[in-house]
C-alpha cells in the first residue's frame, strides 16, 4: 500500500525527491516560513542522519562478510585490530561506492544489475537446496509452524520494523522521478513486477532456513544465511558470505544514490547548500552533492560505530 501510494504521488508531482518534494507540494505555498519546513527537516534529516547511518550499517556488515573468509588468518590479531581493518575496508568500499556515483548513471546502472544477478543467483541456491530438503521430507522444523511466538503489539510492532528493513527500496524510484524515462509508465511498473518478486524470494528463504534450521538457533546466530550455508554447502559455503557482501555493498551503493539526488534536490530549492544543486556538465551526475557531503557523513558513522553497534541488523541488511 505504501508503495502503491508513492506510484500514485510521483504521477501526481513528477519530480525527485519523494517525500522531500511531495511535502513541499502540499505545504510549501501555505506560508513563507512553516510552509517550507516540513520539506526541509525531512530533507536535513534523512541526507544528515538517516541515510548516512543506514549506509554506515550496511557497509560495516559488507566488510564484515568480507573478512569472513579470513576469519583463520585474522584470528591472531587482537578484537581492537579486527575492528580497525573492518573500518578501513568499509571506507575503502565508500570510496569505490563514491567514484561509481560520481562517474555516471550508466555506470551504476549496470553495477547494480550485476550485482542484482549475483544475489538472485546466490538466493535461488539456498531456495533450491530448501526444496531438496522439502523434497527428501525435511518438514519437522516446519511443522511446527510458529510454536511460542510472542504476539503482543511490542513484538509485532518489532517484527513490522524488521521487515520495513528488509524492504526499504520501495519508495527509492521515487527519488529519482525525473532520472526515470516515461515515469508514469515504469515507476508503477518496476513496483508492480519487483516487490511481489522480492516478497517471494524474501518467503521462500526463510521457508528453506526453517526446513534445516530451529527457531533458538535462528535466534541466536549472528548470520542465519551462514550458518545455513556452513550446515548445507560444505566445500561451497563462501557462496553465501560472497553472496551477502555483493548484496550489501549494492544496497549501500542505492543509498548513497539516493541521498546525493534528494540532497541535489533540497539544493536546489534553496534546503541546503547552492552548490549541491550543480551538475557536472558532463557526467550528467551531482557531483557536488556525491563528492562533498556523503562521504565525510558516512566516514563519521563509520568511525563511531563498532563491531557490536550493528550486528543485530546484519541479518536484515541481507
Amino acid at each position: 500500500m505504501g508503495a502503491l501510494t508513492f506510484v500514485e504521488l510521483s504521477s501526481v508531482v513528477p519530480r525527485s525527491g519523494a517525500e522531500y518534494s511531495y511535502f513541499l507540494e502540499a505545504f510549501g505555498s501555505l506560508h513563507k516560513f512553516w510552509g517550507p519546513l516540513p520539506s526541509f527537516v525531512c530533507a536535513f534529516i534523512n541526507v544528515c542522519i538517516l541515510n548516512p547511518t543506514s549506509t554506515a550499517v550496511i557497509i560495516l556488515t559488507f566488510s564484515e562478510y568480507v573478512c569472513h573468509p579470513f576469519a583463520h588468518q585474522m584470528s591472531g590479531m587482537t578484537p581492537e585490530s579486527q575492528d580497525m581493518v573492518k573500518k578501513m575496508i568499509a571506507i575503502v568500499g565508500l570510496g569505490l561506492m563514491t567514484v561509481i556515483n560520481f562517474m555516471s548513471v550508466k555506470l551504476y546502472v549496470r553495477m547494480q544489475n550485476i550485482f542484482s544477478v549475483c544475489k538472485l543467483v546466490v538466493c535461488g541456491i539456498v531456495i533450491l537446496t530448501g526444496v531438496v530438503l522439502l523434497c527428501t521430507g525435511e518438514t519437522e522444523n516446519l511443522s511446527k509452524g510458529s510454536e511460542g511466538s510472542a504476539a503482543s503489539p511490542e513484538n509485532l510492532a518489532l517484527a513490522f520494523y524488521g521487515c520495513l528493513w528488509s524492504y526499504g527500496g520501495w519508495s527509492t524510484i521515487t527519488v529519482i522521478t525525473e532520472e526515470v524515462k516515461k515515469p508514469e509508465v515504469n515507476v508503477l511498473r518496476s513496483i508492480v513486477i519487483t516487490l511481489p518478486l522480492v516478497t517471494a524470494v524474501y518467503l521462500m528463504m526463510n521457508v528453506a532456513y526453517m526446513t534445516i534450521l530451529t527457531i533458538p538457533e535462528m535466534v541466536t546466530a549472528s548470520a542465519v544465511a551462514v550458518v545455513f550455508g556452513d550446515r548445507m554447502l560444505g566445500v561451497m559455503n563462501f557462496i553465501i558470505p560472497v553472496g551477502v557482501a555483493i548484496s550489501t555493498f549494492g544496497c549501500a551503493l542505492n543509498n548513497q544514490f539516493a541521498t546525493a539526488r534528494l540532497c541535489y534536490v533540497a539544493g536546489r530549492e534553496g534546503h541546503m547548500v547552492e552548490a549541491f544543486s550543480y551538475i557536472h556538465m558532463r557526467r550528467l551526475t551531482p557531483a557536488p552533492a556525491v563528492l562533498l557531503q556523503l562521504p565525510r557523513l558516512d566516514i563519521l558513522w563509520i568511525c563511531n560505530g563498532g563491531p557490536h553497534g550493528h550486528e543485530e541488523n546484519q541479518e536484515r541488511c541481507k
